[in-house]
Formats: C-alpha cells, sequence, structure tokens
C-alpha cells in the first residue's frame, strides 16, 4: 500500500510513502489498524457520547445527532447535531430512570410476580399493584417531585 504525502491523526505513527518507496511495516500496521476501526465505526456509529464536546464531534464526523449523556435527566434530552447546535427535548414526566446505574427506559407493562403481585416493569417509582385476593395494603405513587398522587388498594 502506498500513500503519498498523508499523515495518520490519532496514531503514534507516520505514513509518508513516495511512489516506489518501500512501505514501512509500523506503518502498514498503522493504516492496517486505522482502516480497522474506521470499518467498526461504520458497523458500531456512536449514538451518545458522555460530554458535548465529544457528541457534537461524534455528530459532524457521522452527519447525525447524537446523544449528550451529561446532560440527560428523567425528563430531559440533550441531542448534539451536525450543525453544532445542542437542541433540548423536555417530556412531562419521567421517560427513564437509572436502573443499575445504566439508563433505562420507563416501562409500564405490568408483570406478575412470584408472590401474585403485578408490577411495572421499570418505574421510577417502584408502582406495585396486590394481586387477586391479598389481604395486604398495597400504595401506588403516581407523579414527580412535589406533584404526587396515593392511591391504597
Amino acid at each position: 500500500m502506498t500513500m503519498d504525502g498523508a499523515v495518520l491523526p490519532a496514531t503514534p505513527h507516520l505514513a509518508v510513502a513516495d511512489s516506489g518507496a518501500k512501505v514501512e511495516p509500523e506503518a502498514e500496521q498503522a493504516v492496517t489498524e486505522l482502516l480497522d476501526v474506521a470499518a467498526h465505526l461504520a458497523a458500531n456509529p456512536i449514538r451518545e457520547a458522555e460530554t458535548a464536546e465529544v457528541a457534537l464531534t461524534a455528530a459532524k464526523m457521522r452527519d447525525s445527532r447524537v446523544d449528550v449523556l451529561q446532560m440527560r435527566t428523567e425528563a430531559d434530552t440533550v441531542h448534539a447535531n451536525p450543525d453544532g447546535t445542542l437542541p433540548r427535548t423536555s417530556a412531562a414526566g419521567p421517560v427513564r430512570m437509572i436502573e443499575d446505574g445504566r439508563w433505562v427506559d420507563v416501562d409500564l407493562g405490568l408483570e406478575r410476580t412470584a408472590d401474585g403481585e403485578v408490577e411495572a416493569a421499570a418505574h421510577p417509582e417502584g408502582l406495585r399493584l396486590a394481586g387477586a385476593g391479598a389481604r395486604k395494603a398495597v400504595t401506588a405513587l403516581l407523579g414527580i417531585s412535589a406533584i404526587r398522587t396515593a392511591c391504597k388498594f
């Protein structure tokens, strides 16, 4: 492989070759590694990044929006756009929550538990309802922050 006057950024190697000059093994390896990374990124595009700076760079490189994790909340999503803007989308209530240290979408699908109760698959307040014939009272908290409604069943 020959390259006329090419410099490979983000690698410790400099690859410069004249038409007929022998390519050094280190340069060949650097080019191969760079092509492997490019293929990996093409197959697995960056969809989210920790900081706004990294997200903006990734968005510009892939010409598609990238989520900014540092600015994410239960109800807000910030995207980095290829044009350099950072629009925020806000929901009226939580659309995601942290579960086991990771963001997961709120899932109100009901599932039966081993003790006969019914609970939401993923709910920020752990929504749980008593099963048929249950003798204990179950409280369902609905809403967020200071605006909550409690229902005892």
